[in-house]
């Protein structure tokens, strides 16, 4: 049942849990629980100063609760939620957002982790018009949206909650990746333009690209775009990539503006991986290309083996709120796989 698993989540991130056991849920019991889950939520100021799993603080270092991140939340259009695809506590603190913000104001939950092309079969699915088993075959889930993010999706579906299918589909990534921003350039069918952001992509700050070029490992699969080794799914520091990196931030930028355009009532809370909006840029930077003066704040989580210690080479400047999770908890899905970790030394 969704509170079930609501509240295994909560009590993970208040420091009771370990890690939320996943399992399905069937509609009679989405349905029939939803309506408990905000009153099964722990209080905001008791969580995140003295929680097992978990430490916050300001970008400054300064220790807080969650009190005072959904306190700065209150004034934000878009609330982006910085992730490490694999982190069990991370998700959990995501649906704690979601939830918490949803009391008090509309909320949209926005997702990097389905294209935007499926945008159509996601919302009949939200609408009740198709089954999951139906929805799941048509809409490309990532392999690990059922222990990881299908408890937002169905807490949106039973509050009514939209959400966006924010990212650029896969294949528009792979054809920059091959041949450069300028096969964005060519005559692609009208059908397409709907999945693309305006052209020509904006150019990225120095700091962008020495972001995008210093980071340890950017999490692109780069077989599925027929680059890099077959062994080998992810690539380290993948300068040929800058371009498609690019594109994936501003498609997302593009499409959280236009949501807020035509539902300027709504909070965004926008999940992605950590890399596209921490230090305030990916995202951050492209989204004022699109709408000016938006009002965002970021909360980048970070898995580390000690959570109770911010440490600022590390932390300091690199979003709104960090949040440190416990790494020392068994990952939610093992995205590397042990055959390609064998081939992937280093990584």
């Amino acid at each position: 049942m969704l509170r079930h698993a609501w509240t295994r989540s909560a009590g993970a991130v208040a420091g009771s849990f370990a890690v939320s056991q996943h399992r399905r849920w069937t509609s009679c019991d989405v349905a029939a629980a939803s309506h408990s889950v905000h009153h099964s939520m722990p209080p905001a100021k008791e969580l995140g100063r003295n929680s097992a799993h978990i430490s916050i603080f300001t970008r400054s270092g300064e220790r807080v609760s969650f009190a005072e991140v959904l306190e700065a939340a209150e004034t934000a259009e878009v609330v982006f939620l910085g992730e490490t695809h694999d982190d069990p506590v991370a998700h959990q603190v995501e649906m704690y957002i979601l939830a918490s913000l949803q009391r008090s104001r509309p909320c949209t939950l926005s997702l990097e982790m389905f294209d935007a092309d499926v945008q159509g079969i996601l919302d009949e699915y939200l609408a009740g018009l198709i089954n999951e088993n139906d929805f799941l075959l048509d809409a490309r889930p990532w392999i690990n949206y059922d222990p990881d993010y299908r408890i937002m999706v169905e807490f949106a579906k039973q509050t009514d909650t939209p959400v966006l299918a924010a990212n650029v589909p896969r294949r528009y990534v792979g054809a920059v990746s091959r041949s450069g921003e300028r096969v964005l350039s060519q005559s692609w069918p009208s059908s397409s333009l709907a999945w693309l952001p305006q052209m020509p992509l904006p150019t990225p700050s120095a700091r962008y690209s020495e972001h995008l070029l210093d980071s340890p490992a950017v999490p692109i699969n780069a077989a599925e775009l027929g680059l890099g080794s077959p062994g080998c799914p992810y690539m380290r520091r993948p300068s040929e990539l800058a371009p498609a990196v690019v594109l994936w931030d501003t498609a997302m930028a593009s499409r959280i503006a236009k949501h807020l355009a035509d539902h300027p009532d709504r909070t965004v809370v926008h999940a992605c991986g950590v890399f596209h909006v921490e230090h305030f840029l990916g995202i951050c930077e492209m989204l004022p290309h699109f709408r000016k003066d938006t009002k965002m704040l970021v909360i980048a989580m970070y898995p580390e083996e000690d959570c109770h210690t911010f440490k600022p080479s590390l932390h300091a400047g690199a979003a709104d709120f960090v949040v440190l999770t416990d790494a020392t908890l068994p990952r939610s899905y093992d995205h590397f796989g042990a055959a390609a970790a064998q081939r992937c030394p280093g990584k």
